[in-house]
């Protein structure tokens, strides 16, 4: 899919089918890499495992090889979030 469709409401509609959605991000994309060093004993678990940085030798370190399509494209893959945006819309007494 088109960099267009990587919003919440297009990955909502295709989660409820029961479907995967694999599409283009943008450049500037705010994602993490999942924390993957041992946890702390105590404590809440650890998510962050630092920012994805797009434009570098760093993505082709730790996202992973998964091969080639026909056309000579070089296909990677890595789990990653999106941190939360802005502060929590709860209220405060």
């Amino acid at each position: 899919m088109d960099g267009f469709y990587a919003k919440q409401a297009a990955w909502d509609q295709v989660a409820a089918l029961g479907m995967f959605m694999i599409t283009k991000l943008r450049g500037d994309a705010n994602m993490n890499y999942l924390y993957e060093d041992p946890q702390k004993l105590r404590g809440r678990r650890r998510k962050n495992g630092g920012k994805v940085y797009w434009k570098g030798y760093e993505v082709l370190t730790r996202f992973e090889l998964q091969g080639t399509t026909p056309e000579g494209w070089q296909v990677y893959c890595q789990v990653v979030w999106r941190p939360p945006r802005g502060r929590s819309s709860g209220s405060v007494s």
